[in-house]
């Protein structure tokens, strides 16, 4: 996917779809590729910790809630994936 920084948006709801069908592998890709091009993209740093959570990769899904609480402290969607990691 050619990311258009202007629509990061639609590549966040893509990888949403990707998960659901069950591709977490891809999803987690598009979703890095997203906050690598904007790390204060919360609810991508969100559901980068959902999809490595649903994939059993707890270290990974804690260090996502963590980049991510670091951006938005009160961001319940990352603290409430981060106890589920736990």
């Amino acid at each position: 996917i050619d990311l258009d920084p202007m629509r990061l948006d639609v590549y966040n709801n893509a990888a949403l779809l990707q998960a659901r069908r069950g591709d977490l592998d891809g999803a987690a890709r598009t979703l890095q590729r997203v906050v690598t091009m904007a790390p204060e993209f919360t609810d991508a740093r969100r559901n980068l910790a959902l999809v490595h959570l649903r994939g059993g990769n707890l270290e990974e899904a804690v260090r996502e809630c963590g980049r991510g609480l670091v951006t938005d402290p009160r961001q319940p969607g990352l603290r409430y994936l981060l106890g589920q990691a736990y």
